[in-house]
Order: C-alpha cells, then sequence, then structure tokens
C-alpha cells in the first residue's frame, strides 16, 4: 500500500511541473485574440476600402 501511494506522489509531482497544456493554452489564446484583432481591423477597414475601389472604378470608366 506504501509502494502505491509513492508511486501515486510521484505521478501526481511529475503532473503537476509538467506544463506543456499550460503552455498550449496560453498560445490558443494569443492566437484568438490576434485573429479578434485582425477580423475588426478588416471590418473597420473594409467599408472605406469598398468606397475607394467603386471611386477607382469610376475613374478607369470615365478615361476610357
Amino acid at each position: 500500500m506504501t509502494r502505491y501511494l509513492n508511486r501515486l506522489r510521484l505521478q501526481l509531482l511529475c503532473y503537476k511541473r509538467d506544463e506543456t497544456a499550460a503552455t498550449a493554452i496560453e498560445y490558443g489564446l494569443l492566437v484568438a485574440f490576434i485573429s479578434i484583432f485582425i477580423i475588426g481591423a478588416v471590418l473597420a477597414i473594409g467599408g472605406s476600402l469598398d468606397g475607394f475601389f467603386i471611386e477607382l472604378e469610376s475613374l478607369i470608366s470615365s478615361v476610357y
């Protein structure tokens, strides 16, 4: 019984020291925040870009 408890204690200590899952979660959150920022920037700039290309199209069609 003592041998089993010592083995269990060692496994728990190794699990406590293993931070790979925490690092993966941190990277996942970082990617999520970056993607939210990119989506917001595209949505904010998208309307003005649409107007720019419509104006460019009308200028080109008036020349030709």
